[in-house]
């Protein structure tokens, strides 16, 4: 009495798809991602089958193991996700490196025991380089007067600031929501504080450079960023750390308005931007 073949359970590829594609439905990227994962899940789907169709043959239908075989090709999805997600995170980031942007600026700045009323403008163009790098530049000019009582009698205080400046940057994803950023930047600005009239007692024309990192993250339609700034120049007087804050409001397809803040102990200053991303 010979014995009746094992029966090879029943795999279903068309569920792996759905499941795969069902998990990934919520991704900001929207029809353009889904297209993307359907070729990594389709590619999955043909190679799980020839698996299957060699592992079951009929010429060996002594498989010790064919539920261990059927769990690997129900659950593969899990695993593909895993691989294929952070590849469609930079080829689907909700960010944009590509913009040009102007931003109002106001603040204050403390001199000679006094804070000074500041205010400005600050115009900015960023270029995609590669994927993962960036290059930017901009132009700020910041100038207030305030007028102080001393022993010489009523003064009126300058100050101003401008001239371009210049970063790199690479960033990267750390998930489908946050990017991070790590980079490199250059200040030549002059800076100038006087007396009207009289040769300015504070003046700096020489160039600052800055190490600095941050995060951008995406929440509800908003962007809201941090970075952290370290300054390789740094007097022995001043802080050599230093950090903004910023928002953009809506989804970077057109124009958006945007708010940073710059908190000093020499002074805070404030911008109101509008950008155009590309």
């Amino acid at each position: 009495m010979s014995e009746a073949p094992q029966m090879t359970p029943k795999i279903d590829s068309k569920w792996n798809r759905s499941r795969l594609k069902g998990l990934l439905r919520g991704y900001p990227g929207g029809a353009d991602t889904r297209g993307i994962c359907d070729m990594y899940v389709n590619n999955l789907c043909a190679r799980a089958t020839r698996f299957y169709d060699a592992v079951f043959d009929q010429r060996t239908p002594q498989i010790k193991s064919p539920r261990l075989i059927s769990a690997m090709l129900q659950y593969g999805s899990a695993i593909a996700l895993i691989v294929c997600v952070p590849g469609l995170a930079v080829a689907q980031t909700p960010f944009k490196y590509t913009y040009v942007e102007a931003a109002y600026m106001i603040g204050d700045f403390e001199l000679a025991a006094d804070d000074v009323d500041i205010k400005g403008y600050k115009l900015t163009a960023q270029f995609v380089l590669s994927p993962s790098f960036v290059v930017g530049v901009d132009y700020a000019s910041i100038e207030g007067e305030d007028t102080l009582t001393s022993p010489a009698g009523v003064q009126t205080i300058s100050v101003d600031s401008s001239g371009p400046n210049a970063y790199f940057l690479y960033h990267t994803p750390m998930g489908l929501q946050t990017d991070f950023l790590l980079g490199a930047r250059r200040n030549m600005s002059d800076f100038n504080a006087s007396v009207v009239g009289e040769a300015p007692f504070v003046s700096q024309s020489e160039d600052v450079n800055f190490l600095f990192t941050g995060l951008r993250h995406w929440l509800n339609g908003i962007e809201l960023r941090a970075e952290w700034f370290y300054n390789l120049d740094a007097a022995d007087n001043e802080d050599e750390w230093s950090y903004t804050l910023g928002l953009l409001s809506g989804p970077p397809t057109g124009l958006q308005l945007g708010f940073e803040i710059t908190p000093d102990s020499d002074g805070d200053l404030m911008g109101i931007s509008i950008r155009q991303s590309y």
